[in-house]
């Protein structure tokens, strides 16, 4: 059994989808992909390509990622649906699709899982789903008249992961907030007010650098209006013509 995981062709499997996205103007490519000079005539290809494209023009692609597998003796395309995997096996040389293969499917630590062939060329394997961001070693073990093989990559979950529960608390905190703010009846501009005694000294011995202690220049100044034991309210610090003066 032989195993090369990276010959130098890019797969036509692979030409086949991205020609698919550009009909839908998802993407944009200039280079063919196919090696040889082969592509896949049968339509039953073209129409693998299309419903992977129009699934992608639809958005349903969350949480799918789709890989291409490559050894001496055939490609492989695959695309993850979270809890499946579709598989689409070629012949390397030829591009002709490989049908009646036992495909053995292995991700991470799992158990092995034999994919069941859908339609000719075409494989699906139930896999346990990975955790969001999560990636995993992805083996298929190949038999078939074409000969034995294994191909092997990496499989990655490509649905974001979740936010950290505090975040979702702190984020439906700001909301419950804004929304309780919005809902107030709206209050009056705000008063512009003069300092009280106790601001006014203390301003002063912080830009004068000064010990009013002993003398304190707000002791002549008239008592300031309290409301509730505050005086630092806006509507009571008015300027009087006293403190003009």
């Amino acid at each position: 059994m032989s195993c090369v995981l990276c010959p130098p062709p890019k797969s036509a499997v692979l030409q086949r989808l991205r020609a698919a996205l550009v009909c839908l103007s998802l993407i944009a490519t200039s280079a063919a992909l196919a090696h040889d000079g082969h592509v896949h005539a049968d339509e039953e290809s073209g129409a693998v390509a299309a419903t992977v494209a129009a699934s992608a023009a639809a958005g349903d692609t969350a949480g799918r990622t789709v890989i291409e597998l490559l050894s001496e003796r055939y490609e492989a395309v695959v695309q993850s649906h979270g809890d499946h995997l579709d598989i689409w096996l070629d012949r390397y040389d030829t591009n002709e699709p490989v049908t009646g293969a036992r495909v053995v499917v292995t991700v991470g630590e799992s158990a092995e899982v034999v994919a069941e062939e859908e339609s000719p060329g075409q494989y699906m394997a139930p896999i346990t789903p990975l955790t969001p961001g999560a990636s995993a070693a992805l083996a298929l073990s190949i038999q078939s008249a074409f000969g034995d093989d294994l191909l092997g990559g990496t499989l990655t979950d490509a649905t974001p992961p979740a936010e950290p529960l505090t975040s979702r608390i702190v984020l439906a905190l700001e909301h419950a907030v804004a929304s309780h703010a919005a809902s107030l009846p709206a209050r009056d501009t705000a008063v512009l007010r003069r300092l009280n005694r106790t601001e006014y000294r203390r301003t002063l011995e912080d830009l004068l650098h000064l010990d009013l202690s002993r003398h304190d220049p707000t002791r002549e100044f008239p008592e300031d209006n309290r409301l509730h034991g505050f005086a630092s309210d806006g509507g009571n610090l008015v300027t009087s013509s006293f403190l003009m003066r």
